[in-house]
């Protein structure tokens, strides 16, 4: 269960950051805010990186862009195969002591709303996806109160 923590806790933390950074930016104009976007989308790939080689959370993505986290909820695009990050997730998450609640759980050829219980805080842990079908992927992670 620490990897998966630790994953969403090093991706979200550059995130918060950043996008505070980013609240900022309004009145300096665009070349501020595509810089800080920038940062964020390294920033990300970075962690991402670090997570998966550190704590050996092994999830199949190439690429990550478009990067924001709003109200504790963190979305991004992603490059890599819908089916074959699906299978890794829930692979991930068994390992990881976690339980799909298949009642809050749903998934088609190119949409999955994940929910796994068990995580040390308490709350379930919320992963929504959507096939963009250009090869990215749309990622939604975050924590909810059961």
């Amino acid at each position: 269960m620490k990897s998966i923590t630790k994953l969403v806790l090093l991706l979200a933390l550059p995130v918060l950051a950043i996008s505070l950074a980013c609240a900022a930016t309004d009145a300096v104009g665009n070349q501020v805010g595509d810089a800080v976007g920038g940062a964020v989308e390294s920033a990300i790939n970075e962690a991402l990186q670090q997570a998966m080689a550190e704590y050996g959370f092994d999830l199949p993505i190439e690429g990550v862009s478009n990067v924001t986290f709003e109200d504790g909820s963190l979305n991004m695009q992603v490059t890599g195969d819908f089916d074959v990050m699906v299978q890794a997730i829930r692979a991930s998450a068994q390992s990881e002591g976690l339980t799909e609640e298949q009642l809050y759980t749903s998934t088609t050829d190119t949409t999955a709303s994940l929910v796994f219980s068990g995580h040390e805080s308490g709350q379930n842990i919320v992963l929504q996806m959507v096939d963009l079908g250009d090869g990215t992927v749309n990622v939604n992670l975050r924590f909810e109160t059961p």
